[in-house]
């Protein structure tokens, strides 16, 4: 009897034994698992946040009073704009590639006049610069921007002014669709060394009739010339000005000195005919890298609290309407040269009120910029 129990106890630890030793596996199998599930799942997670971020809340109209500052617009984003799948980005500046510029430009024409030279681009670099007038009084301008043009354009300069441009259409001239100039514009630029991922662009078509009647010519003064140009068909033209895109947004182009969201100040000017390009301007344009990582951004409303907060606080008197809001990638300057792009929204706002001085009422338009993602003032 005393034998049969010391066979039972035995049985009994053995058994606590083994099972303590299946458990033990069990739960070290089980934290393999976790550790192997919890990698895989961070970095499942990270994707999937990646993919299905909650998009900013944008109204399609914002009329608000805050802090004193009234808001009356509706905001400016691309058609079909993904909000949640907006990536993260650096940039460089792009130049011409005076090799390709030279060998297009000078094709079956004369050089009259040539000069070669060095210039400081950004971050002390140097760069090649050249410039060229051919015997058909054509020319060319290529440093780290480009300008070239023909002696057309000069016709063009006369007649149409950018504050006149209602007098034209944004119709379809004779010659050839506006869509079809841009996409040879685009060439052009490709073949002088620029890439993008694509151009948002405004354009006015130039009826020579209406240019007829507009064209002012004037001597090196500045005084008015009586005489006039003989126009015809031939002269009509497609007058482009364009911005970069970059992840379905365009990119600002605006400094410190001209921030204007505005036609004049776009960085990439060009008049075509139906000769082809009759005048092309490259000032700004950039080359992107992107990540995979996206960028977030703050809804609307905390947003305009930033631009309300600033524009409340000043205790002049005067009164403040923003009246517009667009969503732009910014290239911001960093300290290896590089650019950092911020996603920002550019505000424009009327100051109205009374000038402390003289007494005269006053009204200007004012700009903001503020990260999209972070919601603090970025500097033009």
């Amino acid at each position: 009897m005393k034998n049969n129990g010391s066979k039972i106890i035995f049985i009994m630890i053995c058994s606590l034994v083994i099972a303590g030793c299946g458990q033990k596996d069990k739960m070290a199998e089980s934290a393999e698992n976790n550790v192997s599930a919890e990698a895989d799942g961070t970095e499942i997670i990270e994707k999937n946040s990646l993919q299905t971020a909650e998009p900013a809340d944008i109204p399609e109209q914002f009329n608000e009073t805050i802090n004193g500052v009234n808001f009356a617009l509706k905001p400016e984003i691309p058609e079909n704009l993904d909000l949640a799948g907006i990536k993260r980005s650096t940039a460089e500046k792009q130049v011409p590639d005076l090799e390709q510029v030279i060998s297009i430009t000078a094709e079956n024409r004369t050089v009259e006049e040539e000069s070669k030279d060095k210039t400081e681009g950004e971050n002390g670099v140097i760069y090649d610069s050249y410039y060229a007038k051919y015997s058909d009084g054509s020319m060319v301008s290529a440093n780290t921007t480009l300008t070239y043009a023909t002696p057309f354009f000069e016709k063009i300069h006369n007649a149409f002014r950018l504050e006149e441009a209602g007098k034209y259409s944004k119709s379809e001239l004779a010659f050839q669709s506006p869509e079809n100039c841009f996409q040879e514009i685009q060439k052009s630029l490709n073949q002088f060394g620029y890439e993008s991922d694509g151009f948002h662009y405004d354009y006015y078509a130039l009826d020579y009739q209406t240019m007829q009647q507009e064209e002012v010519q004037l001597d090196k003064s500045g005084e008015v010339l009586g005489t006039k140009s003989e126009w015809s068909a031939d002269d009509d033209c497609y007058y482009f000005y364009m911005e970069q895109i970059q992840d379905g947004i365009p990119v600002f182009y605006g400094e410190q000195d001209f921030p204007a969201d505005s036609l004049e100040n776009r960085p990439i000017q060009a008049v075509y005919s139906g000769d082809g390009l009759e005048r092309l301007d490259v000032y700004k344009l950039y080359q992107f890298q992107t990540e995979d990582e996206r960028v977030s951004l703050k809804d609307f409303g905390d947003i305009a609290q930033k631009v309300a907060d600033k524009y409340g606080n000043i205790l002049t008197g005067a009164e403040y309407t923003v009246k517009r809001a667009k969503l732009y990638q910014m290239p911001v300057k960093a300290a290896d040269g590089t650019y950092e792009v911020k996603v920002i929204w550019f505000f424009e706002t009327s100051e109205k009120g009374v000038d402390s001085e003289t007494g005269e009422n006053f009204e200007y338009s004012v700009y903001t910029c503020i990260d999209a993602e972070t919601g603090e003032e970025v500097t033009i």
